[in-house]
């Protein structure tokens, strides 16, 4: 039972790193990953948009002159992330971390706990 639960959470947390550059991001991607199944998860964030493909449809229209470069500028800087987005990216992503891993070992104590009053 307790490794089913191990491999459910660090199955989730390694397909949740997989939704960082999605627009679902990583804490979104978590909570879907724990609470439906990490293989739900997974779809739902290969449904999600990928940020890069979003700026090469960007590119495109920019160089087929479809959009101006003020207009072009303005896109990327609303779909590109900056550095501070990423510092904060990855700290959610350690809290997000930090968080699961806090939760398994409490409900895991839990769980021993109970086993341990159960035979008395």
């Amino acid at each position: 039972m307790e490794a089913v639960v191990i491999g459910w959470i660090l199955l989730s947390l390694i397909i949740a790193s997989y939704g960082r550059k999605r627009k679902i991001g990583f804490g979104v991607a978590l909570l879907a990953c724990l609470l439906l199944s990490p293989v739900i998860g997974g779809i739902i964030i290969a449904l999600s948009d990928n940020e890069s493909d979003n700026l090469n449809k960007l590119k495109i229209s920019f160089d087929a002159g479809v959009i101006d470069k003020e207009e072009y500028q303005k896109r990327v800087r609303s779909i590109a992330p900056s550095e501070r987005d990423i510092e904060e990216d990855k700290e959610n992503m350690r809290n997000g971390c930090l968080i699961t891993i806090g939760l398994a070992i409490i409900g895991y104590s839990i769980y021993a706990l109970v086993n341990w009053l159960e035979k008395f």
